[in-house]
């Protein structure tokens, strides 16, 4: 967006799915990519492999933004636990062939998958010992993802079977130990203020791919992160790769817009509002920094009619809403040169 094409000193979004509340802040965000070129190794010849295809499913995923602060199991994360336990069984008897989990940079991932191989002559105890791992993992996330699944098949080997080298297993093992997942700093009980997901991991034209994201209401809480982002990758030996970053819209106790829209709000519905500051972003944030590189700044408040289910097949409107909405925006606007500008 062309900064010179907007001017103001207030802003009125209607991009709230309540009519309860008031929006005074929202989340900034970044996308971020780890990467790292694959060696992959063919099989040793010389002894008998057995294939398995690991899935793990089940889990209770749900959006970054809102589901992060519920400390909801994550898939990539939980398959780094698998090939790590099962490794310090097996050692050099077994060797990933291949991993994937997640499609949408702002979910956390519910399904992770990873085919494997191990010595023949091992088989039977790397069925159990993955049976073991399943069981704890299931006993340790009972409460937050109680449908989680973790699955077991043998598979087919190829003729040209390959193996992805223990260097960057151990690498990509480093970069998941070493994330920064989860709700770091909190606004209450219920929402975050910053946090970091991963979401993404996938093999693409001979590369190991991660990717995540950073969401905070305040940019310095934003900065933390991300240098705890550019640590893990060179611990682990991955590329770090920043895709993009929006702005925070930061709360202002202060703000005059806030105080003004409060008072419309206290004498067309004759009680005070909530107010709320989502861990995600919208466009309010935007704009801000827009005004912002012109050397202004813009005071910003947010409301809308009700919505259910937003961003779901099911999203739908509650038409009673939209005229309890309307009233509002029009004494707002009616009045705002009388009793704002003053």
């Amino acid at each position: 967006m062309d900064k010179d094409l907007i001017d103001g000193d207030a802003l009125i979004g209607l991009d709230c799915s309540r009519d309860d509340i008031l929006m005074v802040s929202c989340a900034g965000i970044s996308i971020h990519r780890f990467q790292r070129k694959l060696t992959r190794k063919v099989l040793d010849a010389g002894r008998q492999w057995q294939g398995y295809s690991l899935t793990i499913k089940g889990l209770s995923g749900g959006h970054s933004a809102y589901a992060i602060a519920e400390n909801r199991g994550n898939g990539i994360l939980l398959l780094g636990r698998v090939i790590e336990q099962l490794q310090k069984h097996f050692a050099e008897d077994i060797c990933v062939v291949s991993a994937e989990a997640g499609t949408l940079i702002n979910v956390i991932p519910p399904v992770a998958k990873v085919s494997m191989c191990c010595g023949k002559e091992h088989a039977g105890a790397f069925e159990n010992a993955f049976d073991e791992i399943a069981k704890e993992l299931r006993q340790a996330y009972a409460q937050t993802d109680p449908g989680l699944q973790l699955l077991i098949e043998e598979r087919e080997l190829r003729e040209d079977e390959t193996c992805i080298s223990r260097e960057d297993i151990e690498s990509l093992l480093t970069l998941l130990g070493a994330f920064p997942y989860g709700a770091h700093t909190m606004q209450d009980s219920q929402m975050a203020e910053s946090s970091a997901c991963v979401s993404i991991l996938r093999e693409e034209k001979g590369m190991l791919i991660v990717e995540g994201s950073i969401r905070s209401n305040a940019e310095a809480l934003h900065d933390d992160l991300e240098k705890a982002f550019e640590e893990a990758a060179a611990a682990s030996g991955f590329q770090h790769v920043r895709q993009q970053r929006e702005p925070a819209w930061e709360y202002r106790e202060e703000s005059p817009l806030k105080q003004y829209v409060t008072a419309c709000w206290e004498t067309v519905r004759g009680e005070t509002p909530g107010f709320f500051r989502p861990h995600a972003s919208v466009e309010g944030a935007v704009f801000i920094d827009k005004m912002a590189q012109k050397g202004r700044s813009l005071d910003v408040i947010g409301m809308g009619c009700r919505t259910c289910d937003v961003h779901t097949p099911k999203e739908r409107l509650e038409i009673a809403s939209v005229g309890r909405t309307y009233e509002l925006l029009r004494y707002i606007v009616e009045n705002f040169n009388l009793q704002y500008i003053e």
